[in-house]
C-alpha cells in the first residue's frame, strides 16, 4: 500500500475501502476510508463508496474501480479486455 506507485496512497486507500466493503469487511472498510478521506474528502469518498459511476472522479479510477469490482464478485469472469481497460 505504500510502495512505489502510480496511484497515490489516497487512491489505494480506496480501493481498498472499496474491495473491503464488497467483501462485507465493516471494519476495514471503514478503516481505508477514513484514511481515503484524508487524502480526498469525506463527501468524495462517500459518494465513490456509494456509487463509483456516478462520483466525480477520472475515468481511470472510474475503470480501474470497475476492475476490482468484477476481479472481487466475479472472478471466474474476468478476461484480457478487463486488465486492458485499466492500462
Amino acid at each position: 500500500m505504500r510502495g512505489p506507485s502510480e496511484w497515490t496512497v489516497g487512491e489505494r486507500e480506496l480501493f481498498a475501502a472499496f474491495v473491503s466493503r464488497l467483501n462485507q469487511c465493516q471494519f476495514c472498510a471503514n478503516a481505508h476510508a477514513a484514511v481515503a478521506a484524508i487524502a480526498f474528502d469525506e463527501t468524495l469518498t462517500q459518494r465513490v463508496l456509494d456509487d463509483f459511476e456516478s462520483a466525480p472522479i477520472d475515468a481511470k479510477l472510474t475503470e480501474t474501480l470497475r476492475f476490482l469490482r468484477k476481479m472481487t464478485l466475479e472472478p471466474r469472469t474476468l478476461a484480457p479486455n478487463d486488465a486492458r481497460a485499466v492500462c
